[in-house]
C-alpha cells in the first residue's frame, strides 16, 4: 500500500541494520577505536549563548557540532568550559557569570554521553573579597586532578592571579585550595598548564597587554615560574593544548577581538608555527580533548514517532537486540530518545538487511526534516 505523506509533516527514517552471512545474523567485527577530538565551548556574550556546546573532529582542525546541550548549570550561565575524560565520565569546569558580573566560585558538571550534564560541585574561591572567578582549567597529573582558576579581588585593580585547587575525591565533589601559582605575576588569566619531562609549561593571557605568554617552572606547579615571553600578536585569549599522536603539541586560542578559534603547532612547546584558523563555527574560549569513546551521531530528540499509515507508535522494544523495532498502540508512556542517522552509517558490514519504517513524529523536534 502506498503511504501518502501528511501535509507539513516532519519525517524521520528509522533504519535497523543487520549483518547477514549465509542467512545467519552475525555481529560486525569491531574496528579499532579511532581517535576523535572534542571541543567544549560556549558561543558568545548573549545569555542565550552562555551554555555548553560540544564539537567533534577527526583531524583536530575542522570541527562540526556534536551537541548543543542547553546546559547552563545552576547559575544559568556557562562560559569558558574546560573538559576532561576521567574515571569513565566527562567533566566540565566553567565560569558561572558573564565577564561583567561578579562571581565568587566556579562550577563542575559531569556527563557519561556528552549530551546530558549534571551538576557535580560548586567550588568557592576561598579568597577574601573575591570579585571575579574566571576560566577554571583542568590540569591532571597522574591520579591527581587539579583546577587552575583566575581570581581577582575587589581590593585591587588589575590583579587577577592564578590559583590551584585540588580534588579530594574521585567524584570531584570535594576540593582543597586555593594555592597561588607564585611568580606568575599580576593580572594574568586563562592559565593552561601542560608538563613535558620535568618542566611545567603555562600558557596564559596577560590581561593588561592582551598577549598570550609562555611561562615555565622546573620546580613545581605552584612556584618557580619564569617568563619566556609573548606569542603571536595581541588580541587572543583562552589557550588550550593537546599533544598529538606524533608527539607534537597543538594550541588553540580564541581571537575574541573578531571571533574565531586559531591554532599553531610546536615540537617542543617553545618554538611555534604561525597561527591558522580552525573551522569551528561560532566557537569561543574552550578546551579540546582526545578520546577513543564512540561519539553520539547526529542531534537527538525525545518524542513519540507515529507511523502515518497505522497511527501506531514506533517502539524500540529492546535496547540491545537487533531487529526490535515494532509498531504498538500509543499508550502515552515515557517518550523514547531517538537520533538522526546518516544513511551511510555502518557501511563497513559485510552484508546488510534493512528494515525501514517511515514515521511522522509528534511533539518537539531537534534536527532537520526528512
Amino acid at each position: 500500500m502506498r503511504i501518502r505523506p501528511l501535509h507539513r509533516a516532519w519525517h524521520v527514517l528509522i533504519t535497523v541494520v543487520l549483518g547477514v552471512v549465509s542467512g545467519a545474523v552475525v555481529a560486525a567485527v569491531p574496528a579499532a577505536a579511532a581517535t576523535s577530538y572534542v571541543y567544549a565551548t560556549f558561543k558568545g556574550d548573549a545569555l542565550a549563548d552562555e551554555e555548553l556546546w560540544l564539537y567533534s573532529s577527526a583531524n583536530a582542525t575542522s570541527f562540526s557540532v556534536l551537541a548543543d546541550t542547553n546546559y547552563r548549570g545552576p547559575s544559568g550561565v556557562l562560559r569558558d568550559p574546560s573538559i576532561i575524560e576521567y574515571g569513565g565520565s566527562f567533566y566540565a569546569a566553567y565560569t558561572v557569570q558573564s565577564w561583567t558580573t561578579n562571581s565568587t566560585s566556579f562550577n563542575i558538571a559531569s556527563s557519561t554521553d556528552l549530551r546530558s550534564w549534571t551538576h557535580v560541585a560548586t567550588v568557592n574561591s576561598g579568597i577574601t573579597d573575591t570579585k571575579f572567578v574566571w576560566a577554571p582549567e583542568f590540569y591532571v597529573e597522574g591520579s591527581t586532578v587539579r583546577i587552575i582558576a583566575s581570581v581577582a579581588q575587589t581590593t585591587c585593580s588589575a590583579c587577577f592571579r592564578p590559583y590551584v585547587y585540588t580534588a579530594q575525591n574521585t567524584a570531584l565533589t570535594s576540593w582543597s585550595g586555593p594555592v597561588q601559582m607564585q611568580g606568575l605575576g599580576f593580572n594574568h588569566i586563562d592559565t593552561f598548564v601542560v608538563k613535558s619531562g620535568n618542566t611545567y609549561h603555562a600558557f596564559v593571557k596577560d590581561e593588561t597587554s592582551k598577549f598570550i605568554e609562555h611561562w615555565t617552572s622546573a620546580v613545581s606547579l605552584t612556584s618557580g615560574w619564569t617568563s619566556l615571553g609573548t606569542l603571536w600578536s595581541s588580541g587572543y585569549e583562552g589557550p588550550s593544548l593537546i599533544q598529538m599522536a606524533d608527539g607534537t603539541w597543538r594550541i588553540y586560542i580564541d581571537k575574541y577581538t573578531n571571533g574565531g578559534i586559531w591554532t599553531a603547532t610546536s615540537s617542543n612547546l617553545t618554538s611555534w608555527t604561525g597561527l591558522s584558523a580552525v573551522s569551528c563555527a561560532g566557537c569561543r574560549h574552550g578546551s579540546v580533548i582526545k578520546t577513543t569513546v564512540t561519539l553520539p551521531v547526529g542531534p537527538r530528540f525525545t518524542s513519540t514517532a507515529v507511523a502515518q499509515h497505522s497511527g501506531k507508535c514506533a517502539d524500540a522494544v529492546s535496547a540491545t537486540a537487533a531487529n526490535q523495532l515494532a509498531q504498538n498502540t500509543c499508550s502515552g508512556s515515557s517518550l523514547q530518545s531517538w537520533r538522526w542517522r546518516s544513511p551511510s552509517e555502518g557501511k563497513d558490514q559485510a552484508r546488510r538487511m534493512e528494515q525501514t519504517l517511515l514515521v511522522s513524529r509528534s511533539g518537539n523536534q531537534t534536527g532537520p526534516p526528512g
